[in-house]
């Protein structure tokens, strides 16, 4: 900034312009493309592919002492992740007159497992068990402007129930793979089919262990209220028949699975 001030001194200029933005937004290496928003210490090839990703040979002290990207935030007497990006939670969604159409998302979502049959009767909490929180997160789709509800099992340390199962594996492209995949079918004129799995983590095959979950308000409100199933007493929980969602530390181990029957389409 002084060096700026400095320089307009020198030129005698009689105005300027002083644009501010957040720390995260970074410019591009030709300071006229889209902007990189990200705090990390990107490479050019990161921004030669304009892809955020980590490259972890250059970002390892980053990365030890970043803030982390999202919070919890108990609201509407559920656990809400929010983002800079997504800053919807329940609280504030109960007070809008549109609410019904965000309990709608919830329920449906809830029901999508549920016919999957993700979910058991309600038990007593045992010593024993492994019991995880539910997270939501809420946010409109950008091309149809439909509401989204998402639930999750919080499976991070924070939860203080973080186990090691099994080795995680996720199996996807990279920026330039990709660039390179399309210019290929497109200049050999070929068709390019893409199919997209609804619940994929909910579909594949469950953990040997099982997990519990605590029934929040939303769960509650859909058990009773939507299923019209009886009202679940205080300090039971649920077993989850299947993955579903486990994020972070669990839920890539589905992915393994999954890799299979894509191979089969080959």
């Amino acid at each position: 900034m002084t060096r700026a001030f400095s320089e307009l001194h020198t030129s005698k200029s009689p105005s300027v312009t002083l644009l501010f933005s957040h720390p995260e937004v970074r410019p591009s290496i030709s300071q006229t493309g889209l902007p990189v928003v990200s705090s990390a210490p990107f490479t050019q090839l990161t921004h030669d592919q304009l892809n955020n990703r980590w490259e972890f040979t250059t970002v390892a002290e980053h990365l030890r002492t970043c803030k982390p990207t999202h919070q919890h935030v108990r609201s509407g007497d559920v656990i809400n992740m929010v983002t800079r990006a997504m800053r919807l939670t329940r609280g504030k969604l109960l007070k809008q007159p549109d609410w019904d159409e965000w309990q709608t998302s919830e329920y449906l979502q809830l029901d999508q497992y549920d016919a999957q049959g993700m979910f058991g009767q309600p038990v007593p909490r045992g010593k024993e068990m492994s019991v995880f929180h539910s997270v939501w997160t809420y946010a409109i789709k950008a091309l149809d402007a439909r509401k989204k509800a998402r639930w999750a099992c919080d499976g991070s340390p924070r939860s203080g129930q973080a186990q090691i199962l099994d080795e995680t594996y996720a199996n996807c492209v990279d920026q330039t793979s990709s660039r390179l995949f399309y210019a290929i079918s497109a200049a050999e004129n070929l068709l390019i089919y893409g199919a997209d799995v609804s619940n994929a983590f909910a579909e594949a095959p469950p953990p040997k262990q099982g997990f519990y979950i605590h029934p929040d308000r939303a769960f509650r409100e859909w058990w009773s209220n939507h299923k019209k199933r009886p009202p679940i007493a205080d300090g039971d929980v649920i077993p989850i028949g299947m993955p579903g969602k486990i994020n972070q530390s669990l839920c890539k181990l589905v992915l393994q699975g999954w890799i299979h029957y894509f191979d089969l389409l080959r």
